[in-house]
């Protein structure tokens, strides 16, 4: 018999081929800010395509735990200067269903509608390369999905906006399937709290695995919603993880965000550029801590810092759901789950404890790896049927490329001042009025991000700050005074005094710590980086 498609079928020869006036790889909270940013500049009516592996707008947030938040004020997450649709007080920390709806309504909806763009959409497809002319850029896309069609996009600029290498965490696979293997995601679903609370296993021990930031949200969240398991909660905890204490950097208490005199987040973050040296991240969080209790815990002896914010009720709070410490708190790295061959009703987690250390070389590998000095492997035996939460830190290594390449048709923001979203703010602007050229080759460049060695550095919290707080200025510096005006996020919270203030002596400060920036986090130079970028890997 003839073959006759079915409605909504055909036979494809070739791929549909789109020209555009811009391409954005990524649709996340930096893809979102090049969006926003380049809209000020297109002329109306314009065609742009955005290509992301997700289904929809978010990035990161796509797929992620319900109880997700914000680690800091909301108004702070944006694009350029774009308010939030939720009227809160800014100290109020959006839930994931408020994030993804600033970032899909209120910025790319109101660009779209303020510009008429011709806005197409190719989610779940992959990124593979580019091929940049004189005339164009044509960039070579993947469908990640059966059933999608195939397109080739040839646009007039590509903006690479793909923010940090992450994705939400996956249950881990083990030797025996005798312990419940979650992801976070799992966690206060229907089904797993059935399970963790009625079903047969309901007295297992229930092992939570890293202290970042997943860690705090899966415990605090877990035992705030069920206290009957708080008792049942174990932390194999890796080196212990450092926060901001959120009171000291986004004060919401009158006194601390109004006083004039009183200390901003601006002092403490330049104090501790000035103690740091690249090899004594440790020294510097001990210090802080005690100095304005500007770094806080819920793990004994920390090592760690990722820039992650808490508040001091979070942290108390997780403290006494793994109390006693020595009891509840496992300073390893789990390696296997096994059968004990001797008991059936046995599961064998085995360890690697943490090796301890004062501080880390600049670049030296870290424990949270599997890379560092190794001690004797220890073991816990729990009973068959606990739980174990998969909470580590799941960010990839993305190697440097160029930011401005391909006859300076294509832009890849990366780090440039810090988290995603301003770099690619920032720069996207600079891209279009022309003016990135030599100026950014001399800049320097912080590598935190480029490979599991310095994504794992003790310093990374501090390195990734002093990027944002050092970079971030320099960039805007380089931008017209209207234009900075859209693309500044007004700062959250204190009064206009304390503000001035605090803006005063931080440019006092900014020679120095920018030298000693230069010297111990960023010593290398964008200049330096190959023209070309590297493929991505689509996430299949």
């Amino acid at each position: 018999k003839k073959w006759k498609p079915m409605a909504g079928q055909g036979v494809e020869s070739g791929p549909a081929v789109v020209n555009a006036a811009l391409c954005i790889v990524g649709g996340g909270y930096a893809g979102i800010n090049a969006l926003n940013s380049a809209a000020h500049h297109l002329p109306k009516g314009s065609r742009v395509v955005v290509v992301a592996q997700e289904s929809d707008w978010g990035g990161q947030w796509v797929g992620q735990y319900s109880f997700v938040r914000l680690h800091q004020p909301h108004p702070q997450y944006t694009a350029g200067t774009r308010a939030w649709m939720i009227q809160r007080d800014p100290s109020h920390l959006a839930t994931l269903p408020e994030i993804t709806r600033h970032l899909k309504e209120t910025v790319v909806c109101a660009v779209v509608a303020e510009k008429a763009l011709d806005l197409v959409l190719l989610f779940e497809s992959a990124y593979i390369s580019h091929r940049a002319t004189a005339e164009a850029v044509e960039v070579e896309v993947q469908p990640l999905r059966d059933g999608l069609p195939r397109a080739a996009v040839r646009a007039d600029r590509l903006i690479v906006a793909t923010g940090a290498d992450s994705a939400p965490l996956a249950p881990l696979k083990f030797s025996t399937p005798t312990v419940h293997s979650l992801s976070p995601n799992m966690v206060l679903t229907p089904e797993w709290t059935l399970r963790m609370r009625f079903g047969p296993d309901a007295d297992k021990p229930i092992f939570v695995l890293g202290s970042g930031k997943t860690s705090l949200d899966t415990i605090y969240c877990l035992t705030k919603a069920y206290p009957d398991v708080a008792h049942r909660i174990r932390c194999i905890s890796g080196s212990g993880t450092w926060f901001m204490n959120r009171a000291i950097f986004f004060p919401s208490n009158a006194y601390e965000a109004w006083a004039p005199w009183s200390t901003a987040p601006s002092d403490i973050l330049a104090r501790a550029i000035e103690l740091y040296d690249g090899t004594n991240a440790n020294e510097v969080y001990r210090a802080m801590a005690e100095e304005s209790t500007a770094y806080i815990s819920a793990i004994p002896n920390p090592r760690t810092h990722k820039a992650g914010l808490a508040s001091v009720e979070e942290i108390e709070h997780v403290r006494g759901v793994l109390s006693p410490s020595e009891d509840k708190v496992f300073k390893a790295y789990l390696l296997d789950v096994t059968d004990d061959p001797d008991d059936l009703d046995t599961a064998v987690l085995t360890l690697r404890p943490c090796a301890p250390k004062s501080g880390s070389k600049r670049g030296s590998p870290s424990d949270s790896e599997g890379t560092g000095s190794a001690s004797a492997a220890q073991v816990i035996r729990a009973p068959r049927g606990s739980f174990v939460i998969n909470c580590t830190g799941h960010l990839q290594p993305v190697p440097h490329s160029a930011v401005l390449s391909g006859h300076d048709r294509v832009l890849h923001p990366q780090s440039f001042c810090g988290f995603s979203g301003p770099s690619a703010n920032y720069l996207t602007h600079l891209f279009y009025l022309g003016t990135l050229g030599p100026w950014l080759r001399s800049k320097p460049r912080w590598d935190g991000f480029t490979t599991k060695e310095r994504l794992a550095h003790d310093g990374f919290g501090i390195e990734l700050m002093a990027t944002v707080s050092l970079m971030g200025p320099v960039t805007l510096a380089k931008l017209p005074q209207e234009i900075r005006d859209v693309a500044m996020v007004p700062p959250t919270g204190g009064g206009p005094l304390k503000q001035l203030l605090a803006g005063r002596r931080f440019k006092q400060r900014f020679p120095k710590l920018f030298a000693r920036y230069c010297k111990h986090i960023a010593p290398g130079k964008w200049g330096d980086v190959q023209d070309t970028p590297p493929p991505l890997t689509p996430k299949l």
